[in-house]
């Protein structure tokens, strides 16, 4: 009971703790500013700034097409609100 009670507690925190970050300024076809992006194992992923119409912040999202065992794009020098990791 405590795990889950942990759990349920770091994931209030983290929820708290997150930013929303749009990509708006960034231009459509490209990976955004201060980003970086690749691939975990294999594949071919393509991640761009597009244009998307039901976007929570119109007008644009960072898409992930292609395919790879886990695409990931990061954005970089990310520092924790509280110190924790950098």
């Amino acid at each position: 009971m405590k795990q889950i009670l942990l759990a349920f507690a770091v994931s209030l925190v983290a929820t708290a703790l997150a930013d929303t970050i749009g990509f708006d300024q960034d231009p459509t076809g490209t990976i955004p500013a201060g980003w970086t992006c690749g691939v975990t194992g294999r594949g071919s992923p393509r991640w761009a700034v597009e244009a998307d119409s039901s976007a929570p912040s119109k007008p644009n999202v960072l898409k992930q097409s292609g395919q790879g065992t886990f695409p990931w794009c990061a954005k970089r020098d990310v520092r924790s609100p509280t110190g924790l990791w950098r």
